[in-house]
């Protein structure tokens, strides 16, 4: 015997409407979109795909590099203005190697990173810093960029993928529509946690912490042009007002680097001191 024979025939009727219903709308089984939001879904789903092409652009071009960058922060002395030369061999990735110079090619720091240490020898103190790489970045040396240079390569050679989710995941991520016709994404689950934005080409255009008192990151890219690599980025911390604006003004591809290269040499005198990063390193 079914089960709905046994039925009242008012609660039968209700059965009947029910059903008829989620056959209608597929209110039982999730239902098709409301066409603006299958609009936008299609939208936000283009730009991801497009996200995931450019960062294997990037990934396909991983090999040597050297950039040459301007640098603007604010730091304790108000604003400072350097020129940045970072270089490496992509794979592997690490050791790299950046130097920071003043006026008149000055050196005022050359770091380096390995597998295990970040180290930065600064003349003038006439002493080289070191710390635990996964501690390591600059903020140690008053300048306002909270990532280890393995993470700055991957965004600096637009290997974008690997700099938000350092992951194989390419789900994509819960959408809103952002200003300008560009797309935002909740990044959940992974070490650079909080919102990114996309343009309709995937390109990434900004970067915010949850709680809106972290860190940011804004990009700009080249006008008229075809590169996805950027050309200006801005890093600003909320709580603390710190910021950083780095201008690139050339990414090359080069012949790989010797290890002499990528060494980092001081004079035998040099004092070494251990350094404890400060507080807003954290992106996660």
């Amino acid at each position: 015997m079914k089960f709905y024979a046994c039925l009242p025939s008012p609660l039968l009727l209700c059965l009947t409407l029910f059903l008829a219903a989620c056959s209608t709308t597929g209110a039982g089984r999730g239902g098709d979109l409301p066409p603006m939001d299958a609009a936008f879904f299609r939208q936000a789903d283009q730009a991801w795909e497009r996200f995931l092409d450019v960062s294997r652009t990037g990934e396909a071009m991983t090999g040597p590099f050297r950039v040459s960058a301007n640098l603007y922060y604010a730091g304790d002395e108000g604003t400072q203005r350097v020129s940045a030369y970072f270089w490496g061999n992509g794979e592997p990735a690490l050791p790299l190697r950046l130097d920071i110079r003043g006026g008149m090619g000055t050196v005022l720091a050359a770091v380096r990173e390995d597998e295990r240490i970040f180290s930065a020898y600064v003349p003038s103190d006439k002493a080289v810093y070191f710390m635990p790489r996964a501690e390591g970045n600059l903020l140690a040396f008053d300048v306002p960029l909270p990532f280890s240079l393995g993470e700055l390569s991957l965004l600096f050679t637009g290997r974008y993928k690997d700099f938000f989710f350092n992951s194989h995941e390419e789900a994509m991520p819960q959408a809103v529509p952002a200003e300008q016709g560009n797309i935002r994404y909740a990044l959940r689950d992974v070490p650079l946690g909080g919102s990114l934005t996309l343009s309709s080409l995937g390109l990434p255009l900004s970067w915010s912490q949850p709680g809106g008192t972290g860190w940011t990151i804004s990009i700009e890219y080249a006008e008229d042009s075809t590169r996805t690599t950027p050309q200006r980025l801005r890093f600003a911390h909320a709580a603390t007002g710190r910021k950083a604006t780095v201008v690139l003004r050339e990414l090359a591809r080069t012949e790989p680097f010797t290890p002499d290269q990528l060494e980092l040499t001081f004079p035998p005198d040099t004092e070494p001191r251990r350094i404890v990063n400060q507080p807003e390193k954290s992106h996660e």
